[in-house]
């Protein structure tokens, strides 16, 4: 039995150190770093489910339209289908973020995370965008949905920082 340091060795009646040329990381070590970017992107995906049910650009009544306002689900079942698939591909990859250690599993996932982040903030802030300079009413959907996206893809992007952080042996 190694000691989690993998300095000393339990060799059944006491902890003797562990020879210099046997090298042990720790059973299972993951990166904090990957970690928060798993907790993060989580985060972001709960923002960004939040913000679908919410208004993100409204209007005043004129004499053609009466007032009111738009969610992402306005638009019917392809922008549920579009919002399903974003949040299982960002949770299912946090999830991995948060179990596997092994450097490609990594890498994929921080990769996917940083691509539906920076998809999630550019959709939604030009989308919002556009409307705002039509004349429309920006709501507190659009800046919920930006603020998901920027924690999906900083999950992303920390998640891939730990793939050059020193691990110890």
């Amino acid at each position: 039995m190694i000691s989690p340091d993998g300095r000393w060795q339990w060799n059944g009646a006491q902890w003797m150190p562990v020879p210099a040329e046997v090298t042990v990381a720790p059973a299972g070590a993951r990166s904090m770093l990957a970690i928060g970017g798993g907790i993060s992107a989580i985060a972001g995906s709960a923002a960004l489910l939040a913000a679908s049910f919410m208004p993100y650009v409204s209007w005043n009544a004129t004499d053609d339209y009466p007032a009111g306002s738009y969610t992402l689900f306005s638009f019917g079942p392809f922008e549920v289908a579009s919002v399903a698939v974003t949040l299982a591909a960002c949770v299912g990859a946090a999830i991995i973020l948060l179990i596997f250690s092994i450097r490609l599993v990594v890498a994929l996932a921080a990769g996917g995370l940083a691509a539906f982040g920076l998809d999630a903030v550019t959709g939604w802030g030009f989308q919002s965008g556009t409307y705002a300079s039509e004349g429309y009413h920006i709501e507190p959907g659009a800046f919920v949905g930006v603020a998901g996206g920027v924690l999906v893809l900083v999950g992303g992007v920390i998640a891939a920082l730990s793939l050059f952080a020193r691990r110890s042996t």
